[in-house]
């Protein structure tokens, strides 16, 4: 199932990101503003706040810091408004729980729709998400005024049965891997949410997912 590409909006993953049709082509940077922003979810871990750790080389604040561009701000907002709607999806995931408001928060139509199918379908067939997953490497392509193009990686161990804790078979996204996910963002009332989605599997971490 890897080294293909696939779009959210015709299909969606089981995994972090396994099980998907379209193929489209590798995705382009316009513009690149990088970040280190990232990520560790280790479901074995027992403080909860310790489960998902962010590091920033840039300010978690709202306000633009004093000579600070208005470019950088913005582009952080969106840096972490992609790492939000990723790391909702992943625990939403970890139960299968297709009606979470963490969904909601960081997603619109029509990838919402999407996601809360295929969690409907891996709770029916009884498969749950990834319980150790990362975030990284996170950067914006294009941005505009109300729309936005943000590119970062994930990690995921693979979906299981959650009877057993076995995991699924490889096409249903049952085997560990890394993907580079490139986002289409949008201002919801005055909120940055993921429309679609765009997602390339691979095996190893090669390209943007390197050092994740």
């Amino acid at each position: 199932m890897y080294k293909i590409i696939f779009f959210i909006t015709t299909a969606i993953y089981l995994l972090g990101w396994g099980i998907l049709a379209s193929a489209c082509s590798s995705p382009s940077s316009v513009r690149s503003s990088s970040s280190n922003h990232y990520i560790n979810h280790n479901f074995h871990k027992k403080s909860y706040n310790k489960q998902h750790r962010v590091a920033s080389n840039v300010p978690l604040t709202t306000a633009n810091p004093q000579g600070r561009s208005a470019s950088v701000h913005v582009d952080h907002e969106l840096e972490l408004a992609w790492l939000k709607a990723e790391q909702g999806f992943y625990v939403a995931s970890e139960t299968a729980d297709w009606q979470s408001p963490l969904l909601t928060a960081s997603f619109l139509p029509p990838a919402l729709y999407y996601i809360r199918r295929a969690l409907f379908g891996w709770r029916v067939q009884g498969i749950v998400g990834a319980l150790k997953w990362r975030l990284g490497n996170v950067h914006v392509d294009e941005v505009s005024k109300d729309t936005a193009v943000v590119t970062g990686c994930s990690w995921s161990l693979g979906t299981t049965y959650a009877s057993t804790g076995k995991a699924t078979p490889v096409d249903q996204g049952g085997d560990p891997g890394y993907a580079v996910i490139r986002s289409q963002l949008a201002m919801s009332s005055g909120v940055w949410k993921v429309t679609s989605q765009q997602v390339q599997g691979m095996r190893t971490p090669e390209g943007l997912c390197k050092g994740l």
